[in-house]
């Protein structure tokens, strides 16, 4: 980080990002009755992506630097960095090393998106329990007298 101003505003935000997903947890799990586990692993893990992407967002924007005044590209090519450095910036984009940050954001949206769709399924499943409640009265109803019947 530049700055410890910049750090301590970096910590702020990833510890906010991990309490949201223990709160958005506990709520999925006191809706779905199942578990999800926001560990401190994930949170170093948030963290790791924030520096890696920070990283590969810095090589982009110091080679759309040097290749001013052309508009920017989504993967620059830069040959007077290139030719400094002895590689393009395109190799930056395209590590391993950024396609491993890509894994690793890919994994928070699909948890993510699991977690919405499934607050969604419980909101229809409570709708449906608010409709059918009267049914279920008037058919506990009919069985308590079925069973009169049936003990006379």
């Amino acid at each position: 980080m530049e700055s410890a101003e910049t750090r301590a505003a970096v910590e702020d935000m990833c510890m906010v990002f991990h309490q949201t997903v223990r709160h958005l947890a506990d709520d999925f799990l006191r809706d779905a009755q199942r578990f999800y586990y926001a560990t401190p692993t994930s949170y170093l893990e948030l963290i790791q992506t924030f520096k890696e992407l920070l990283t590969i967002k810095r090589s982009t924007v110091r080679c759309a630097a040097t290749t001013l005044p052309q508009p920017p590209r989504l993967l620059p090519s830069c040959p007077r960095t290139a030719k400094r450095r002895g590689r393009s910036c395109a190799s930056v984009t395209h590590s391993p090393h950024a396609a491993q940050v890509h894994q690793m954001k890919r994994r928070y949206e699909v948890g993510l998106e699991k977690l919405l769709a499934a607050e969604s399924d419980v909101n229809i499943m409570k709708k449906e329990l608010i409709e059918l409640q009267p049914k279920l009265v008037e058919t506990g109803k009919e069985v308590a007298q079925t069973l009169i019947v049936v003990d006379k």
